[in-house]
């Protein structure tokens, strides 16, 4: 069936007067008590612009070229059923048993030509009851408006959507990203549009959001993820961010003090270069804390590179020295070069969807800079402590020779102050590729070491 005929048969449901008494609603700036319709489940459509399963009609389009609105109502139907049904089994699970066993008792709330704005986990069970032969009805509210009309329309459904499932107790709540794409959404097409529909104040009473600075927050963390989704090559694919939130909203933060000039205690005088890096960093580190195997990663959990990374601090972090900042740098470098299958070579060589193709290409890069990681995240957390014992210069003297005797025989050392160095250590500091920085660090190890013994004596 057609949206034409589809539109056409919810308006005789509607003009026959019968109906299953009234629910309430707040729509276009008043409370209304609005009769409520038995509906066919037939004549419904998923909301594929719902916020809920927002994320996963994005990266539908993103990974297919092709949007949702674009298949058959069937085909769009039974893709999104599956999205909700596994997004929350055990709840959707449990949900079934009651209106097997109660029947639906809060109404949804349907566009004139069938999208499903509030009730579609619903609108999903009684596809499911139907299916087993139980003719069970979808109650739901009938709206004269739809989102193909634009404009001031549009506008409000998508508003009563969100005071409905924002301003709700929901049994089963928002995923951690889906809200960051609403207020995006918002934000770019009703607050900072032409149009000004909408203000700040508004979004925070529907969004259930404490304070305008706290929106305009999230609206920055929400554009900061798809700056990263695009920057790893995949683009829009937002399940990528599933349990990432934290370091985003850590890294949000320091971005926005280094950018904006407001602050940040890093004790050196970085440039715009700096910055940008710090970001791209900030995202390698992200997608490497959130999909290498915790045995790769040496101890180094969330809270230990929040500690160290996205903190504020003048002698704490990584970015708080140029010294230390440019070394952890340098010893980076070789992620630019660290290679991984395509995305679309992975769905069709092992058959996978793309979201788990590019779950499993995110684990293999991630695999593969581990080794980099290790070493440049635990030189940089010595020289922190180097810096934070740096009243006791004797321990770096100790430190620094103890250092030094692994590279030779210490047993003909002490006996005899002969010098030998281990072959294949020897080897490893001779390779075509490190024979320069390595003469440099011995040479500047020599010039320390010369002038500080003419100070010594």
């Amino acid at each position: 069936m057609n949206v034409s005929n589809i539109e056409k048969e919810i308006k005789k449901i509607k003009d026959s007067g019968k109906n299953s008494g009234t629910y309430p609603i707040f729509y276009k700036g008043k409370t209304r008590q609005e009769k409520v319709y038995e509906i066919p489940p037939n004549l419904l459509r998923f909301n594929y612009l719902n916020g809920r399963i927002g994320t996963e009609a994005i990266e539908f389009k993103a990974v297919n070229a092709t949007d949702l609105g674009d298949l058959s109502i069937d085909d769009a139907n039974d893709i999104i059923h599956d999205w909700i049904w596994n997004k929350t089994e055990k709840d959707n699970k449990r949900t079934l048993e009651d209106i097997r066993d109660k029947s639906q008792i809060i109404p949804g709330v349907i566009t004139r030509d069938g999208i499903v704005v509030d009730g579609n986990r619903r609108f999903m069970i009684s596809r499911i009851l139907n299916k087993e032969g139980l003719n069970k009805q979808f109650k739901a509210i009938i709206l004269d408006d739809t989102y193909s009309d634009g404009g001031e329309s549009e506008f409000q459904i998508k508003r009563l959507e969100a005071e409905i499932q924002m301003g709700q107790d929901e049994k089963v709540k928002y995923g951690a990203i889906e809200p960051y794409l609403r207020i995006m959404d918002f934000v770019d097409n009703y607050i900072e549009s032409t149009s000004s529909q909408m203000t700040y104040d508004e979004l925070c009473k529907i969004m259930n959001i404490k304070s305008i600075q706290e929106a305009k927050k999230k609206y920055r963390i929400g554009k900061l993820m798809l700056e990263y989704l695009e920057y790893i090559g995949f683009d829009k694919m937002w399940s990528r961010l599933e349990n990432t939130e934290d370091l985003f909203i850590k890294l949000e933060f320091m971005y926005k003090m280094y950018t904006s000039g407001s602050g940040g205690k890093a004790g050196w005088e970085r440039d715009d270069d700096d910055i940008k890096n710090y970001k791209y960093l900030g995202f390698d580190l992200i997608r490497w804390n959130y999909n290498a195997d915790t045995k790769l990663k040496d101890g180094w959990d969330s809270k230990k590179i929040r500690e160290k990374y996205f903190k504020n601090s003048q002698e704490k972090a990584i970015f708080s020295k140029k010294r230390i900042w440019d070394e952890f740098n340098e010893n980076l470098e070789p992620i630019d070069e660290i290679e991984v299958p395509k995305l679309n070579d992975i769905v069709k060589e092992e058959g996978l969807s793309h979201s788990d193709a590019a779950k499993k290409i995110d684990a293999i890069w991630a695999h593969k800079v581990s080794p980099l990681f290790k070493e440049a995240l635990g030189k940089a957390e010595s020289k922190l402590l180097d810096n934070e014992n740096k009243n006791r210069p004797e321990e770096f003297l100790r430190d620094a020779l103890g250092k030094l005797t692994n590279l030779i025989d210490e047993n003909l050392f002490d006996s005899s102050g002969q010098i030998e160095f281990k072959e294949n250590l020897l080897n490893l500091l001779q390779g075509e590729d490190k024979i320069q920085r390595n003469y440099n660090y011995a040479n500047n190890i020599r010039k320390i070491s010369e002038a500080l013994k003419k100070t010594l004596k």
